[in-house]
Parts: C-alpha cells; sequence; structure tokens
C-alpha cells in the first residue's frame, strides 16, 4: 500500500490488533509487548515507509473492554496476568458441555439456600441456570427446593441483593492492569479500600481489602452499601503487613492483580481469622490441650496433620488429651470459637489469652445469677 500522505492509518492498526487478539489463546496468551510486537511487524509489512504508532497500555485496555461489550468477543486476561490476555470465544463453542453430578448439584444449592447472604430472587436465579447444567436427578432436587422456598420462605435470608457490587469488584478485580481502590458505607463508617480476594466463611461472603492502616480487613458482602471506584490504584497486598507476615522471605518479581495475586495463602489467612473476625494486629501462636473427641475438628479448623499433635499425659473424663499448637488472630473471633468448647479445649499459652478467656467465662457465669 502506497503512502498517499494522510495521517498514520489508526484504523488499521487497530484491525490489526483485532486479529492479534482473535488469534491468542489460553495455551498461547500474548501481553501488551507481545501484542505491540505482533502489530508492528504486520504494520511494517504493509506500511514500511510509515512509523508505527505503538499502542499504549491503556489504549490495549480500552480495546480489550470495547470488545467484550461488543458481546461478539469474549476476550480475557489469563490467572497469570504477566501473560497477558487471551481469546476464549472459539474454544468455548467447540467445548462439550460438562453436567454436574447430583452430589454436586445437593452441595451447591444447599449452600446457596443456607446462606442469609444470598436473597431468595438470586437464589432462584442460580437455580434456575444451575437447572440447565444438571441431569435429571439434579433437576428434581433444585425443584424441591423451590417449592420448600415457595411453602416456608425464608426469613432468615437478606433483602438486599448483593450481585450488582460483587460484579463492580470483580470487574475492578480482572479487567484492570492494576485495580483501583473502591470506597464504601460499611455500618456508619465510610471506607476507601485496594480490594484483592472475595471468601465465603460460614455462610457469608467476604471481601478482603487493604485499608489505610496498611492491614488486611474482612468486610461482609451483604454490609456493604454505595460502592464506587476510586480514581487512585489500589496499593500492591505485598506492602501490606499481613503479607509480610505470611510471606516473610519472598521474592516478589511481579505485578500484583488483586484477587488474582495467587502468591498470598488465601486459605492459611481465612483459617487464621475464625469468623472472619480481623482486627489491626497479626495472628499469634497458642498452646492448647483437646479431648480426643475434638481432634477431627481441631485438625480440620487449623489445617493441622496427625503429626501436629502429640499426647499430653492427662485424662478428661475418661478420654484421651491431646496437645498442639494453633495460630489465630487474638479477637473476638477467636475468644467466641475457643468459649463454645467448655471443658473441652484449654488454652495453656500465652497468658494473655488464658486471662482474657476467664474473664468472659466470668462474665457470662455472673449474667446466670
Amino acid at each position: 500500500m502506497a503512502d498517499n500522505g494522510s495521517k498514520p492509518r489508526i484504523f488499521v492498526r487497530d484491525l490489526l490488533f483485532l486479529d492479534v487478539i482473535k488469534s491468542t489463546s489460553f495455551s498461547e496468551p500474548k501481553n501488551s509487548r507481545e501484542i505491540n510486537a505482533e502489530i508492528e511487524k504486520r504494520w511494517n509489512e504493509l506500511f514500511p515507509d510509515e512509523q508505527f504508532p505503538k499502542m499504549g497500555v491503556k489504549t490495549i485496555i480500552k480495546h480489550v473492554a470495547d470488545m467484550k461489550s461488543s458481546g461478539l468477543y469474549n476476550v480475557k486476561v489469563h490467572p497469570n496476568n504477566r501473560l497477558g490476555y487471551y481469546n476464549v470465544g472459539e474454544e468455548k463453542k467447540n467445548e462439550e458441555i460438562k453436567f454436574l453430578y447430583i452430589s454436586e448439584v445437593i452441595i451447591i444449592a444447599t449452600a446457596l439456600y443456607r446462606s442469609p447472604d444470598v436473597s431468595v430472587d438470586t437464589l432462584r436465579r442460580i437455580m434456575d441456570c444451575l437447572e440447565n447444567l444438571v441431569e435429571v436427578e439434579g433437576a428434581s432436587y433444585l425443584l424441591f427446593l423451590k417449592r420448600h422456598m415457595k411453602r416456608w420462605g425464608i426469613p432468615r435470608k437478606t433483602t438486599r441483593d448483593i450481585r450488582s457490587t460483587i460484579n463492580k469488584l470483580w470487574k475492578n478485580l480482572t479487567n484492570n492492569i492494576i485495580p483501583k481502590k473502591v470506597k464504601f458505607s460499611y455500618g456508619n463508617a465510610k471506607y476507601i479500600v485496594s480490594p484483592y480476594f472475595f471468601a465465603w466463611e460460614n455462610d457469608e461472603l467476604y471481601l478482603i481489602g487493604g485499608t489505610a492502616g496498611q492491614h488486611l480487613k474482612n468486610f461482609k458482602m451483604v454490609e456493604i452499601e454505595n460502592l464506587m471506584l476510586v480514581d487512585k490504584e489500589a496499593e500492591p497486598i505485598r506492602k501490606t503487613a499481613d503479607y509480610l507476615h505470611y510471606i516473610p522471605d519472598e521474592d516478589f518479581s511481579g505485578r500484583d492483580r488483586g484477587g488474582l495475586t495467587i502468591e498470598f495463602p488465601l486459605d492459611r489467612y481465612i483459617r487464621e481469622h475464625i469468623y472472619m473476625a480481623s482486627s489491626e494486629t497479626l495472628p499469634i501462636e497458642i498452646e492448647i490441650y483437646f479431648r480426643a473427641d475434638m481432634k477431627d475438628k481441631i485438625l480440620t479448623q487449623f489445617g493441622l496433620i496427625e503429626e501436629n499433635i502429640c499426647f499430653a499425659e492427662e485424662n478428661w473424663d475418661g478420654q484421651k488429651v491431646f496437645s498442639t499448637t494453633i495460630t489465630a488472630q487474638e479477637n473476638d473471633g477467636l475468644y467466641q470459637w475457643l468459649m463454645q468448647f467448655g471443658d473441652r479445649v484449654k488454652v495453656i499459652s500465652p497468658k494473655i489469652v488464658r486471662d482474657n478467656l476467664k474473664q468472659r467465662f466470668c462474665k457470662a457465669l455472673n449474667l446466670l445469677g
């Protein structure tokens, strides 16, 4: 094509961009640098005498967003964000439909049915969608739940629909190279937070984010109101004190992507923040003794294995006693968890936890008169 003296053919560059993105896949993604290199190569073949108008990162983000919003393309950020983008449109069409087993349907539907965070309207919509992904037996269970909802109602469920809030947060975490901070009302307070993860615990969905004090804090999704994006980049999770606690010897050489930051041990964080209670302190080690009938519960709660526990030279009510060290944040969540077991769990150290636990038991006893 000859040079006609016109401005750089931006529209041609954008067509080349479209062609490059369409040629990507999950196994062969391309980041911004690779996309520019491929477009420039094709550009020089067409216009050897014209300078290539390089695409900035923000331009690429905008074009990807436009492609997705058109409904004609399905472009996603790779789970390893450093690898860039990939086109899943064609793969989706050729993908074999996989149905859920009845056991999987019962687990999903029952968990959502019990959750106070999921409104009745949201639950009905999810079950309608699940019906298209299950075999006959699974559909019959969903029908049973729907009839039960209609007959008895679910008074413990929220009337607030949290889907729009989740959608805003997820698009922020996945569509931006670096997510934006968000601001929202929570109870009687207002927060500006760097969002990182979603977490499901005790039948409720939480947002885990970094606050101005450089600590992680957990927010119940159902209590978040008036969520808006702030025109400031989210702080990297690796700058929080919690990150350094969980990964003290990290060798970070990448870009944080909020909920896609796989380097952070999310499961361990949830275990050590019992009931998702959080405060601006780091978890501590607590030595406990417990009866044999508590062993499975302790192992599961704190992700321990048999080698982490040992016999204690004691006998409670004819049962063997074990000892171990657990790690948890000292806050109301820890004390509520300990108090529910009464004489089946005993705190050995540290002294401050023992003393606070005694005070709480004494207050509870005084209430009984």
